[in-house]
Order: structure tokens, then sequence, then C-alpha cells
């Protein structure tokens, strides 16, 4: 397909928006089934939709599926903007990995592209699987795995969690919560702004956290990992380069080929920029295909909060904000990106601050922009993806199969909207994937859900019935009050209901409300007779509740992967 630059293609125009509205709902179109997305809690376990078995051929019909599109994005086809981007991440990727793997070697352009993502944290075991997966994925097919470094997100905490048990025995209450910090605490920013403070804390943490595990754990992938971090903590003061190290050389250990790559670094790829340049030309067709995405999904999933799963585009009298992140080198607050098109001209601004005009009907549109975009770069201010662009740049014109961990996956049905209403495209599939792993610091309490359940029955049922937890060493008046409540019960069985005339029902109701005071209060005595029972089912609540929240401790998937023995780890790693 020849994609020329015209007036007409230069213009902000509604791409077929309308026509679009009228395609498939979410609810049509979403091939998932939301409720299917439950985090799965068994040791070990691994959960995958679809099937693992059925990558290979996702792949292949993602493969088909790109082949067949021929569409036009600003300046170019579907198909060479794909092509550019692949190169262009392919070289990036290595040029970054090389950086923190100095073994990296130079990787020929393959046909397949596999790609996942995640923060640069201590994440849990559920989300690194991701990476073994795409590695995996990437060898079978004779291609290549790239990990999406998520550095434009919130730094949100110098520390992780570390479960610490007392030494006085198996009890409620033995399990203790630590945090351990690897820095000292951060002004909130993102993560590609973030720098080492305490170079002494951060190195010591390895040895800090591995003190605290000790006792079960002697062979820590935190033990094995740290060295590294430290390492590369000497060569780059970026917390993410150095996180990042550390994961990465563990995954190679373990014969895992991943490529990584920052997302503030793909933003910078001209391939983006067109990317980029493109919505922000159409950003009021965007605007209303993504706001109605929104709006879809909340109302299929009963929703109520504006701000889930992500905040709607504002509209602020002629501003329209885009569906990306700014701010400038040193900030410490993401702003949005806002757009005005005034007949004509095309304003970008940020914080009531304008960045830049043009002339929306220039002959050379595209290129005035991407030098404009290219001089806000130099100048400090970053232009971020936000999730939904993240993975819409990803799916799109990266991969041929994306990985999403279970989170990613709930908001991605809206992604699917996007591709379909604003690019006209079948939406490439991808595949779900986490998995389970408990720390074996301590083995689950024996507490069951179905007996705390058989208390609370117990308890509701001693409120209503507590003659059924009374016996004759109660005494007579207990007798006679059972005897009272049981006559109650059979007069008001006994009462005429029908037949009878206007003053014989008044006289009834009358009757009926006697009764039924009369009833609560003999139930009301008997109950106040059981304090004893009363008192022994509560003690028995609190102590399968005790047992129920220390098992919530000893079986939390949430524990960063760093603490787990390296043995149990990389046989969950490899198990696929």
């Amino acid at each position: 397909m020849s994609c020329s630059t015209t007036n007409s293609e230069n213009k902000i125009n509604e791409i077929d928006c309308e026509q679009s509205e009228a395609d498939q709902s979410l609810s049509d179109k979403s091939s998932r089934n939301r409720s299917q997305l439950k985090v799965p809690k068994t040791d070990g376990a691994i959960f995958s939709i679809p099937e693992f078995s059925q990558s290979s051929s996702l792949i292949e019909s993602n493969k088909v599926l790109f082949k067949e599109n021929d569409s036009c994005i600003t300046l170019k086809s579907f198909r060479a903007l794909r092509e550019s981007a692949r190169k262009e991440i392919l070289e990036a990727a290595i040029g970054y990995t090389s950086v923190i793997n100095p073994n990296q070697k130079s990787v020929p352009l393959p046909e397949t592209f596999i790609v996942t993502g995640h923060q640069p944290a201590l994440y849990h075991s559920g989300v690194w699987i991701k990476n073994f997966t795409a590695g995996l994925l990437a060898k079978k097919h004779n291609g290549v795995a790239i990990n999406l470094i998520v550095d434009n997100d919130l730094m949100t905490s110098e520390s992780i969690k570390v479960p610490v048990t007392k030494a006085d025995g198996i009890h409620p209450g033995n399990i203790e919560m630590e945090n351990i910090p690897f820095d000292t605490p951060h002004a909130k920013q993102p993560w590609e702004e973030v720098k080492i403070q305490d170079a002494d804390l951060f190195s010591e943490f390895g040895n800090r956290v591995q003190s605290k595990i000790q006792s079960w754990n002697s062979h820590s992938v935190i033990s094995e990992m740290w060295p590294t971090a430290v390492d590369m903590s000497t060569k780059s003061s970026s917390l993410r380069d150095c996180l990042t190290a550390a994961r990465h050389l563990m995954e190679r250990k373990w014969g895992n080929e991943i490529l990584e790559i920052p997302i503030s670094q793909l933003c910078k790829l001209p391939s983006f920029s067109v990317f980029l340049i493109h919505i922000l030309k159409h950003l009021d067709c965007f605007h209303k295909v993504y706001n109605t995405a929104l709006l879809e999904f909340r109302n299929q999933y009963k929703i109520r909060s504006h701000t889930h799963p992500v905040p709607d585009l504002k509209k602020e009298g002629e501003l329209l904000e885009a569906p990306f992140w700014i701010w400038k080198k040193g900030d410490t607050k993401r702003h949005q990106l806002m757009v005005q098109n005034d007949q004509g001209t095309l304003t970008l601004s940020y914080n009531h601050i304008e960045l830049f005009k043009v002339d929306v009907m220039s002959e050379n549109l595209n290129e005035i922009l991407n030098y404009e975009l290219k001089q806000l770069n130099s100048n400090g201010y970053r232009i971020r993806t936000r999730a939904l662009t993240t993975t819409l740049f990803a799916r799109l014109f990266l991969g041929d199969l994306f990985i999403h961990g279970i989170g990613g996956a709930k908001y991605d049905e809206m992604t699917d909207v996007i591709i379909q209403k604003f690019y006209g495209l079948e939406p490439p599939r991808f595949l779900t994937l986490s998995a389970t792993a408990h720390l074996p610091f301590q083995k689950p309490l024996d507490v069951d859900q179905i007996n705390l359940e058989r208390v609370h029955y117990l308890q509701r049922d001693l409120q209503y019935n507590p003659e059924r937890y009374l016996d004759s060493k109660n005494g007579v008046n207990v007798k006679n009050l059972i005897s009272e409540k049981e006559e109650l019960i059979r007069a008001q069985k006994e009462a005429k209901k029908s037949g009878l005339s206007r003053s014989q029902r008044r006289k009834c109701s009358r009757e009926n409300r006697q009764r039924y005071h009369n009833f609560l209060n003999v139930r009301n005595q008997l109950f106040e007779m059981s304090t004893e029972q009363e008192e022994q089912l509560k003690a028995e609540e609190q102590r399968l509740q005790d047992l129920k929240r220390e098992n919530e401790k000893i079986q939390d998937r949430e524990y960063s992967f760093c603490l787990f023995p390296v043995e149990k780890l990389h046989a969950l790693m490899t198990s696929l």
C-alpha cells in the first residue's frame, strides 16, 4: 500500500470514527471470560489462558493477521511501520542488554518476537515466570524474547516484606512482617528518574535479607543475585539498571535468553514517534474510542469507580488529554499531555504550560511534529506511554505474541476495542500467564474454611434456637421457657388466617403481635442463659480466624522472588 502525504491526510479527521462506533462492542468482541482470570492458589500452580499448549497456534494466527493488514499509519503502511519498529527495538534492546550484560552478543533479525514486560521491581514469582515463558517460546520458534522494563511507572517502595518467625513455637501471631529497605526513601518518581541514594544500604541489602531467612533458606536467590546488583551500582547509579542486571543475569544462569529494553528508550525510537504522531493528529477520534471502550468495560463488569481500570481521558474546554505521560527531567510528578486543535492550529501543553504549536494544514506536518518532539526530548522533557498505549504499541508493532499477567489481561480487553475501532484491525491475541509459589518457611497451619463456616452457623443457630444448647442441668426455669416457646409456636401455627371478618382480622392481628413479642422475650431469656456456649463459640471463631490470618501470611504469593530457595524457584521457572 502506498502512503503518500496529502492535505486531506494531514487534517485531524475522524478516521471513519463514526463508522467504527457501529462495530461490535467490547462485550461482543471479548474472547476471554474475565471471571476465569483468577490468581492460582496452590503452591507451584501455573495459570495460563489460553492453555500454554496453544501458544504456538496463537503465534502463527497472529502472524497471518499481521501479514493481511495493509492499513496506513501516518506516512507508513502498517507492515512497513511494524518492520521498522522490530528492527529498531531489536537494536536498542541489544544495546541496553549489553550495558547490564557485557557478554550479550549481537542477534540477527528473527521472524518471531515474543514480548512481555513489567516494572523493574523485586516482584513476586508469578510475574517472573513470564520472562522464562517468553524465552522458551522464542527459542522454540527461532525468535527473540524482549522484556519491556516499565520504567515510566512510579516507584512505590524502597523495601520488600520478609516474613520472620518467632522461636517460641507455632501459634497465632508467630509470624511477623519486616520491611527490609534496599535504599532510603525516595520522592515519588518514575523509575527512570530514580537513583540510588545510600550506596552502603544498597550494598548490604542482600546480607540483611539473608540473615532474616537463614534459618529456613541457606541457598536463596537473593544471595546469588545481589552481588550482581552491587557490581552494577559501581557502573550506574540507576536503580532500574541495578535491579534489572541482577534479575537478568540470574535468568541467564538458568539458561533463559531474553533481551531487555526500558520503555524510556522505546519511546525514543523513530517508529514510536510515528505511532505517537498518528494518535496526536487523530486525537479527537482516539479520545472518543478510548472513553467509549472504558465506559463499556465498566458497564460490563459493573465497575463504579471512575478511576478503574484506568481514568477517562479528560476534556477541558477545547483541550483533549492524550494517552501519554509528560514530565521534565527531575520532576517528581507525571502530568497529562494535553492537545488543542484550534481552527487548524495544533497546540501541545501540560500543566498549563504551552510546549509548541503547529499548523495542521502544513504539507510537512509529520516532519514538523517529529522535529518538535525531538526538541522536547533534547530539552529534558519525557513523553512516555501509559498502560494501554504501552501494550497497544507492543501488541501491534513489536510482538508476534504478547504475554500478559492477570492484572494486565483484565484491562487489555479495552485495548482490543481500541485496536478494532481506531485502527480498524482485528486484535492480535495474547497469552495470559501467572504462577503461585509459597515460601517454605513454615508449613500451613491446620485450619479449614469449612470449620469456620460451621462455627458461624452455630453462632446464628444459638441466637435463634438457644434451647438446643441448653439441657436439664440449666434448671426448671429453662424447661418452663422452652415449653412456653413451643406453645407460642404451636399457637401461631394454629391461628386461623382466612374466612375472618374485618373485626376478627383486627383482633387476630393484635393477638399475633402480642404473641410475637412474647416469643422474642422468651427467646432472649433463653439466649441470655447460654452465655457460656456463646463465649465458647466466640473463642473458637477467634482461634480459627487467627489461624486463617497466619495461613494467609504463610501462603502469600506476593513475596519477592528473591526470597525463595534457588532450587525451588528454578524448578518452577523452568517447569514449562
